[in-house]
């Protein structure tokens, strides 16, 4: 409250819950390996969930190549996903989060 302008507020916020240090940084990378989508659950929730935790990780400078985050994604989600995941990888080199994505919301529809 002792902050004299908006912007002022706001990097005090930021220091304050946006902390890039190792702890914060350690926690935020626990929450993503332990993110997994339940049996019947809404995977439109799930994928919110992930660009979430995807979007805190870059904020505190958590680097992540585009096919770690394709592979976090996958390896988030049930048993029952297995054939989709089987179907993706089969044959390729790589994969990339935004194909991943597209067909998950192609499953769903």
């Amino acid at each position: 409250m002792d902050k004299g302008s908006a912007l002022a507020l706001w990097e005090k916020l930021e220091q304050l819950y946006i902390a890039k240090s190792l702890t914060n940084k350690l926690h935020l990378k626990r929450k993503m390996y332990k993110l997994k989508m339940e049996e019947g659950g809404n995977q439109m929730d799930h994928m919110n969930m992930f660009n979430r935790c995807m979007g805190q990780l870059q904020k505190v400078d958590v680097k992540t190549e585009e096919k770690d985050k394709a592979f976090f994604l996958l390896s988030s989600l049930p048993d029952t996903y297995e054939n989709l995941v089987t179907t993706l990888l089969y044959g390729k080199d790589t994969v990339s989060l935004e194909h991943v994505h597209a067909s998950l919301v192609s499953l769903d529809t």
